[in-house]
C-alpha cells in the first residue's frame, strides 16, 4: 500500500514538473537559431518548427535600434510567411521592421483559430516592438504586407509550458526506480 502511495507522489511530482515554462530562441543567423529553416525543419526538444518565408539581411534602421542584426525571417515572393510547430506554444514574442509597409500578424491554434494579432505600419520612426502574441496552443505564425514591402521579424522568443519528453521520461524513470530502491530497504 505504502509503496503505491509514493508512486502516485511521483506521478503527481512529475506531472507538476510539466508546467514549467520554457523556451526556444529564433534569430537566423546561426544553425542553432534556425538558419537552416529555409530549407529544413528546425528539430528541438519539444517538436519541429518549420518556416515558409524567405532571409533577409535587416537594412530597416528602427528594427536594427530594436536589437535586429543579421539574417531576418521575411515574407516571401507571395507577400507571405509562415512559422509551423508541431507543439503547442503559449506565446510568441518578437521585434518587426521593414520600409513604409503594413505589418499584419497573427498567432493561429492547429485548426486555423486567430488566437491573437498585431497590425502595424513599418513606416521611418514606428516602433519595431517587441510585440508578444500569446494563446494555448498556437500551432503557427502567419503574417504578411498585403503591399509587398519588407516585413520581416527577428529576435523571436517561442515560450511552452510543456516538459521535453526525455526530461520528463528520465524524471519519471529515475524517481520509480528510487522508490523502489527505498521500499525494499525499508523491508529489509
Amino acid at each position: 500500500m505504502k509503496f503505491w502511495k509514493l508512486v502516485s507522489i511521483s506521478v503527481v511530482f512529475v506531472l507538476s514538473t510539466s508546467t514549467n515554462a520554457a523556451s526556444i530562441y529564433l534569430d537566423g543567423d546561426t544553425v542553432a537559431t534556425g538558419s537552416t529553416l529555409g530549407s529544413a525543419p528546425l528539430a528541438t526538444s519539444f517538436g519541429n518548427i518549420t518556416f515558409t518565408g524567405e532571409f533577409r539581411e535587416t537594412a530597416d534602421d528602427d528594427f536594427i535600434a530594436a536589437g535586429s542584426t543579421g539574417n531576418v525571417f521575411d515574407i516571401d515572393y507571395s507577400a507571405t510567411a509562415e512559422f509551423s510547430f508541431d507543439f503547442d506554444v503559449e506565446s510568441i514574442s518578437f521585434i518587426y521592421g521593414g520600409n513604409i509597409g503594413v505589418f499584419d500578424i497573427v498567432a493561429k491554434d492547429i485548426f486555423g483559430n486567430v488566437l491573437d494579432s498585431f497590425y502595424g505600419t513599418t513606416n521611418d520612426g514606428d516602433s519595431a516592438g517587441p510585440i508578444t502574441l500569446s494563446g494555448s496552443g498556437i500551432r503557427s505564425l502567419f503574417w504578411q504586407d498585403p503591399g509587398y514591402g519588407f516585413a520581416a521579424i527577428d529576435n523571436i522568443t517561442i515560450s511552452t509550458s510543456a516538459v521535453p519528453v526525455p526530461t520528463a521520461v528520465w524524471l519519471f524513470g529515475s524517481g520509480l526506480i528510487g522508490l523502489v530502491r527505498f521500499t525494499k530497504r525499508k523491508k529489509a
